[in-house]
């Protein structure tokens, strides 16, 4: 399996607004575009998450995650 993108359609129909968007953009490119280690990645994603929480279910699962993820 290999990541190929974001479902921006399925996050559109759970009222993402286009700033939460932009957000879950970034934060792709910073997992599977930059090629940092998943702990740097960890760090750019808190300081990218906004006053919403947009990223605060992922950067929660890949803190807590045994098994890490698909890069």
């Amino acid at each position: 399996a290999a990541p190929r993108g974001i479902n921006l359609e399925g996050l559109k129909r759970r009222g993402f607004d286009k700033e939460q968007l932009s957000v879950v953009k970034k934060a792709y490119r910073v997992l599977y575009r930059t090629g940092n280690r998943l702990e740097e990645a960890l760090h750019e994603l808190e300081l990218l998450n906004d006053d919403k929480g947009t990223l605060d279910s992922l950067t929660m699962f890949l803190n807590n995650s045994d098994r890490g993820i698909v890069r």
